[in-house]
């Protein structure tokens, strides 16, 4: 079921019918909420027959400007509740998934009524307690990303709507397409774009429709685009059952701790991933059977604490102060479980804001979803399973090894490994490596495939830290990994505006954290003697140089050739970007460039043991496909992968 608005500037202009005809015979929405129509009942009527619509509530203009319309069809089953010359407020009685509240809302346009505006959507919050949503111009944005061209908005008209719309308990559902809604002076030096039109909603309508996306869709007349809410996209799948994922909410559980000790102590001698594999087994079970529904037990308590704070005595007193502790308890929980989710790192030194990461998270997994795809022979697929293929085969292609001549390119490297060099390199191992390499990770990182995060290893580090650090230990030693160590998940990360093909998607390789610490441990040690087999001209990833030299270089060639006003022979500049870079690395060429640059056979070993025992699985939506065993590359998202290739690139320098 479909819902546009728009904010049509007027229906009197000789491109909006016709606008709003492509709009109704396109994308059929089921409901079309008009703002600015600048015009009256009874002409809104007669549109709403031109455009097919069997009923139509219209408040008319004000002077020169206002106008709303909100027209639906019979299946829709609604009945107006309020209105105003800035909202047009319905229940809608929806036989599958109960009664819910939609507003169409047009913001006060006056750049003195801010304030008005917000305190005008928390009043309509208060208004019923249904599942709502609340879409249309707002005249406000919810961040400095969400303009762009000219001065910069203020940051309190910023933060005074985004403490508006928390405040009333919604959050923004997540636009594909274009960012912006409004626009100015397009061409111009006086541009501007800005994301004005918008759909936000509370918790309880996201739980009725968790699938819903707001589209940015193109429109011939008004300088707003049309918004199109989709509540429940066909293209949208059940979602499969979860794999087991560590989450830091459980480190504060009372009981948690004497748990994972007591079940760890039971796993014996077991290696390091065989405890790990039956500790995923037995947090599942624990999660099932001890750990309650946050948000659920949040309510509950919020409840009583409403129930008992106006009327506490003496008798009663322990009661709320220990409603009042276990509140404060889930909100913890609360936010390290949205947290972890929303991997944004903004909150520090206890500043709860667990509305903006529940927001952060549920727009991130929106963002991250693969609806369509071109295959071969260019048609657009939405199934899954051939989502899944079209993904897996793009892969295979691009590790596949190519013929290539490496050797002319390998024989003018210089060697600058000494032996002093290899033999810090191939220095036994400490604990203490082990562990400062591990407390370096962000405890919330996305885990591998075994679900653990390093926020576990390193809460249970007095448990787990000596195992960790011995089976390491020997697979360094014996020159193999277990086949399960170096599993890979792919991730893929949206490029760009639109996401058509699989080249718009970037590949983020989510790697087990065990295997991360042993790279990580060994990126610690490689990155003091980059600066003597790199050379000047690369900056990025060496100690001591920073990216921005080359920035500045650029700038200061850009500069001479533009001043340069005499001669006859002239200057060009290149820039130059290698497509799939990561991806291509020849892993001959790799061990070629290293064995040059006089790096010893045991660290080429351990080197090669990261690079080559790989093997991928690429998440797509919520399914897995591959397996995918690679001849080349290296994997983005594992610590080694950057100077590895700033190795292999100093052949091109």
């Amino acid at each position: 079921m479909n819902i546009v608005s728009w904010n049509c500037r007027g229906v009197g202009h000789p491109r909006v019918v016709p606008g709003l005809k492509y709009l109704v015979r396109v994308y059929k929405p089921d409901v079309l909420f008009l703002s600015e129509t600048l015009s009256n009942t009874r002409r809104m009527e007669e549109l709403r027959h031109l455009l097919g619509f069997d009923s139509c509530f219209a408040v008319n203009r004000e002077g020169r400007g206002g106008g709303l319309a909100f027209m639906w069809r019979s299946s829709f089953h609604c009945s107006v509740t309020n209105f105003s010359s800035n909202h047009v407020d319905v229940e809608v009685a929806d036989a599958v998934n109960g009664n819910w509240r939609l507003t169409g809302i047009y913001g006060f346009p006056g750049s003195g009524r801010r304030r008005d505006s917000w305190n005008f959507l928390k009043q309509l919050s208060q208004i019923s307690s249904l599942p709502w949503c609340v879409l249309g111009d707002f005249n406000d944005i919810l961040s400095s990303s969400e303009k762009k061209g000219r001065n910069d908005r203020a940051p309190w008209l910023i933060n005074g709507f985004r403490s508006a719309v928390l405040e009333s308990g919604l959050a923004d559902v997540h636009m594909e397409g274009y960012p912006f809604t409004w626009f100015k002076s397009l061409g111009t030096f006086r541009a501007v774009e800005e994301r004005l039109d918008r759909a936000l909603a509370n918790d309880a309508w996201f739980h009725k429709f968790p699938n819903a996306v707001l589209e940015n869709l193109p429109a011939p007349a008004s300088d707003h685009y049309p918004i199109l809410l989709v509540r429940e996209p066909e293209s949208r799948t059940r979602r499969a059952r979860s794999r087991f994922k560590f989450e830091n909410a459980w480190l504060v559980e009372p009981e948690f701790n004497d748990f994972v000790s007591n079940r760890w102590v039971s796993y014996g001698d077991n290696q390091i991933l065989q405890k790990l594999d039956m500790c995923a087994s037995d947090l599942s079970s624990w999660n099932r059977n001890y750990f309650k529904r946050l948000q659920r037990d949040i309510d509950t308590c919020r409840k009583r604490i409403d129930r008992i704070r106006s009327q506490v005595t003496p008798d009663n007193v322990n009661l709320f102060n220990a409603l009042r502790k276990r509140m404060a308890f889930l909100l913890v929980q609360e936010d390290a479980y949205w947290r972890q989710r929303a991997k944004t790192h903004w909150l520090r030194d206890g500043d709860l804001n667990t509305k903006f990461f529940h927001a952060a998270s549920t727009s991130k997994r929106k963002v991250n979803r693969v609806n369509s795809l071109l295959d071969s022979a260019g048609n657009v697929v939405t199934k899954e399973n051939e989502l899944c293929e079209i993904a897996r085969d793009y892969f295979v292609d691009i590790f596949n090894k190519q013929n290539s001549i490496i050797y002319p390119v390998i024989n003018i490297i210089d060697h600058s490994i000494s032996l002093e060099d290899n033999t810090m390199l191939v220095a036994p191992f400490t604990m203490e490596e082990f562990r400062d390499a591990m407390f370096s990770m962000q405890p919330d990182k996305c885990p591998g495939p075994d679900g653990f995060n390093p926020g576990f290893f390193q809460h249970f580090w007095h448990l787990c830290g000596q195992d960790i650090f011995d089976e390491c230990c020997k697979w360094l030693t014996t020159g193999s990994f277990p086949s399960t160590l170096t599993l890979t998940n792919i991730a893929l990360i949206p490029k760009g505006d639109s996401q058509v093909s699989m080249k718009d998607w970037r590949p983020i390789s989510l790697c087990n954290v065990i295997y991360k610490l042993v790279a990580k441990v060994l990126a610690n040690r490689l990155k003091p003697i980059l600066s003597k087999c790199i050379y000047d001209n690369q900056s990025a990833f060496v100690p001591g140089r920073s990216i921005l030299d080359n920035a500045m270089v650029a700038i200061e060639v850009v500069h001479y050739m533009k001043s340069k006003l005499r001669g006859k022979v002239g200057d060009i500049a290149l820039k130059l970007d290698i497509s799939k870079a990561y991806d291509r690395i020849d892993w001959d060429y790799l061990r070629g460039v290293m064995l040059k640059m006089g790096f010893c056979t045991q660290w080429l070993t351990w080197i090669m043991m990261c690079v080559e025992t790989v093997d991928y699985s690429i998440l797509v939506n919520d399914k897995v496909a591959g397996p995918i065993t690679p001849s080349r590359g290296l994997r983005q998202g594992d610590p080694l992968s950057p100077y590895l290739f700033i190795i292999c690139a100093e052949g091109l320098t």
